[in-house]
């Protein structure tokens, strides 16, 4: 009952994710009909695209319209690619998928490694060295990072491709740059929610009946520590999607958050919406996921 209430409020959450973007599109400057003619075309040939494309029809009816296909699952045809463009998502969604993977394993597996390292050392170099490791993570843009990594790992030393798609090899450096971005933020909470974890009552009993600190620290403390860790990759999911539009168009990654700026350059109304309404949805499943996944960390925890 609970994940079907949860996806019967994401309906209207989604329904103005679509009428928010559909009005958005239509502010920017620039005419698609103009773009899809080309500059030497006459007016009569772009009005004649508009029309054919249902842009010169009221705003709101064009909403409606839109929002009547999408209810039998159809977002339209791209004005670019000249392709259904659930086709374009679908086909282009599991390189995103496959990059966003490997960014979060990687900002899980530096972030929740300093940041125990971190809590267990609390005062030491080491745990200043993870504080301004978080605050760099944090702070530096995607793009200047990326062109870091090409310049030290795929200029200076060749030992991974400036771009492109395909193997594994291709995989590392625009994974880097997105996980890198998260290990910082995942970092300082893990720290912070260990330190709390180990003034607990049930800490201080497991230590006082003789168990070691590393069995205390991995039944005890990082189980309950991870919670709030849980919960925060959930909400980074949001910054990554963000991230990874400036990420696969510097490596040339072909998946859809570059294909989004692509649409966004083309005046390409259908990719915009459908693209952004596909990332919405996937926000709020994997934020779903989330919150069922706290009762598989903590059985205390149950919903109504």
């Amino acid at each position: 009952m609970y994940v079907l209430r949860r996806l019967l409020e994401a309906v209207p959450v989604l329904i103005a994710v679509t009428f928010i973007v559909f009005v958005s599109v239509r502010l920017v400057p620039g005419d698609p009909a103009r773009t899809i003619a080309g500059p030497e075309a006459g007016d009569a040939t772009v009005e004649a695209i508009r029309k054919d494309l249902g842009l010169d029809r009221p705003v709101l009816a064009q909403y409606v319209t839109f929002m009547a296909r999408i209810s039998t699952g159809d977002l339209g045809n791209s004005y670019y690619y000249k392709t259904p463009v659930l086709q374009e998502v679908l086909r282009r969604f599991p390189a995103t998928l496959y990059l966003a993977a490997a960014a979060i394993v990687i900002s899980l597996v530096i972030g929740i490694g300093i940041g125990t390292l971190s809590a267990v050392m609390r005062g030491s170099l080491a745990d200043r060295g993870t504080l301004i490791f978080a605050i760099a993570g944090v702070s530096m843009p995607s793009f200047w990072l990326a062109l870091i990594l090409i310049i030290v790992f795929a200029v200076n030393l060749g030992w991974l491709p400036a771009g492109g798609y395909g193997t594994w090899r291709h995989l590392i450096l625009p994974a880097l740059t997105l996980g890198l971005f998260g290990a910082g933020t995942i970092a300082r909470f893990t720290r912070s929610s260990i330190l709390e974890v180990l003034q607990q009552d049930y800490v201080r009993t497991a230590r006082s009946k003789g168990l070691r600190f590393r069995a205390v620290l991995r039944k005890h403390v990082l189980r309950n520590a991870l919670i709030p860790v849980i919960t925060l990759l959930g909400l980074q999911l949001g910054a990554f999607l963000s991230r990874a539009v400036v990420t696969e168009t510097v490596f040339g990654w072909p998946g859809i958050a570059r294909v989004t700026v692509t649409a966004v350059l083309d005046r390409d109304f259908p990719l915009i919406q459908g693209t952004v309404l596909w990332l919405a949805l996937v926000f709020i499943v994997t934020n779903l996921v989330v919150d069922v996944l706290y009762s598989l960390i903590d059985p205390r925890i149950r919903y109504a």
